[in-house]
């Protein structure tokens, strides 16, 4: 808008159409948000500067950098904005993106009820799988709802020979100790001497658990057999 000035010169008629033209451009001060404490243009203005609310911004889609967005950081570095499609909050920034609370938490919600993710103040970190809580931070680790679908499961040392052992309520890391030894390839190895008489329950063991069956024919000089010695299955 250009700077409108009134000369010495003018006509009546000029001074006029100047004067009406600054009227038209200043607004109809009938027209003046009731919120505003001013009564003139320069007051309500000087509101606006000093921080004074806003009740309503509203932004039209933004086709790029140049239009439609908030801009925030001496740098814009901050744009919210939205591009016709999707809601943006653009950190252009090298620093962090953080967001702070003083409440109780941080909520993911869709709709307001459908809960994504809860940041609890000094507790858990929940996520969701439509609106169905499926794993939650501990002091201790993680509880997981539901099947864990994984290439590797590995344990909190790492250490060889160790298997994860179920109690009913949870798992324990422990060493597989006594007569067998586990390697890290999987192969379970049962000590030399380990298996004794004494360790195989009766009428547990039949001909069929044997790899090859043998018979001894016990014979005399002539080559009779005198005597047949047969191995278990035979």
């Amino acid at each position: 808008m250009a700077i409108i000035n009134v000369a010495l010169s003018d006509t009546f008629d000029q001074w006029r159409t100047k004067t009406n033209t600054l009227g038209t451009n200043q607004g109809d001060l009938a027209n003046l948000d009731a919120g505003f404490a001013g009564s003139d243009l320069v007051s309500c203005l000087n509101e606006l500067r000093s921080g004074e609310d806003l009740t309503q911004l509203i932004l039209g889609d933004s086709s790029g950098v140049g239009n439609n967005r908030i801009k925030l950081g001496d740098s814009a570095d901050l744009q919210i904005y939205h591009s016709g499609s999707n809601s943006n909050i653009d950190d252009l920034g090298t620093g962090d993106l953080r967001i702070t609370t003083n409440g109780a938490g941080i909520m993911l919600n869709k709709g307001g009820s459908e809960n994504m993710a809860k940041f609890l103040t000094d507790g858990a970190v929940e996520l969701y799988y439509n609106n169905n809580q499926m794993m939650a931070t501990t002091a201790a680790g993680i509880n997981v709802i539901g099947e864990v679908d994984m290439n590797t499961l590995k344990m909190p040392d790492n250490t060889a020979g160790k298997v994860l052992v179920g109690d009913g309520t949870s798992y324990e890391e422990v060493a597989v100790s006594g007569d067998a030894t586990l390697a890290s390839s999987g192969a379970l190895t049962i000590g030399t001497g380990a298996v004794t008489s004494a360790k195989i329950a009766d009428n547990t063991i039949v001909s069929a658990d044997f790899n090859s069956t043998v018979t001894l024919n016990i014979k005399n000089s002539s080559g009779t057999v005198l005597k047949t010695l047969r191995s278990p299955g035979s």
